[in-house]
C-alpha cells in the first residue's frame, strides 16, 4: 500500500454534524430523485431518526432505482450506524470504533462488508454476480459496473474506490471465463 493510499485510508471528517447528509426532503421522507420523469414516483427513504444523517447513498440501476442509505447517529455517548432503503427495512451496521467519524478505510471496509442479511452474499459482488444474468442487455462489463453509483456528502473518492472494487472483481471474472474457454 502507498503512503498516499495510506493517507486517504486514514483520513476522517471532523464531524458528521455540519449540515451535511441531510439528503432531499419529500413529504416526510429524506430523498426524492429530481430526475424521475414526470407521473412516476420518485423513490424516497424513510425520515431520519433524530440527529441522524446519510454519510453515504448508494444508487441501483434495477427497475424501480432503488437506494440504500447509510446513517450515522450519536448514541450513549458514540456514533452508531445503520443502512436503511425505502421499503422499511434497516440493519445496524458493525462498526469498527464509535467515538469519532470513521475513517475512509473504516468505511470502505464496512460497504465491501455490507450483507443484506446474515444469509446472504456480500453486497456488491452479489449484486455484479447478479447482473451477469444480462450482461448483453446491460452493456457488458461498462453496464454492470455502472449497475451502482456511491454519493457522499462526508467522504470524496467513495465512488472511485467502488470503481477500483469493481474492477478487480471483474479481472477475476474475465479470467474465469479465459480458464473455462
Amino acid at each position: 500500500m502507498s503512503s498516499e493510499q495510506n493517507a486517504v485510508d486514514q483520513w476522517r471528517p471532523d464531524t458528521y454534524w455540519d449540515g451535511g447528509g441531510e439528503g432531499n426532503p419529500l413529504k416526510g421522507y429524506t430523498r426524492g430523485l429530481a430526475e424521475t420523469p414526470v407521473g412516476i414516483v420518485p423513490e424516497v427513504l424513510p425520515s431520519h431518526e433524530d440527529g441522524e444523517v446519510e454519510i453515504a447513498l448508494i444508487k441501483m440501476g434495477s427497475t424501480l432505482g432503488d437506494l440504500l442509505s447509510l446513517r450515522a447517529r450519536r448514541a450513549g455517548g458514540g456514533i452508531t450506524y445503520r443502512m436503511v432503503d425505502e421499503y422499511e427495512w434497516s440493519r445496524d451496521m458493525p462498526s469498527p470504533q464509535r467515538e469519532r467519524p470513521l475513517t475512509f478505510g473504516e468505511l470502505t471496509g464496512m460497504l465491501k462488508d455490507f450483507k443484506m442479511s446474515d444469509h446472504d452474499g456480500l453486497f456488491f459482488p452479489s449484486g455484479w454476480g447478479n447482473c451477469m444474468e444480462s450482461f448483453d442487455y446491460l452493456g457488458g462489463w461498462d453496464g454492470i459496473c455502472a449497475f451502482y453509483v456511491i454519493e457522499s456528502d462526508f467522504y470524496d473518492g467513495l465512488q472511485d474506490w467502488y470503481l477500483e472494487q469493481f474492477e478487480q472483481w471483474a479481472a477475476a471474472k474475465r479470467a474465469e471465463w479465459e480458464e473455462d474457454e
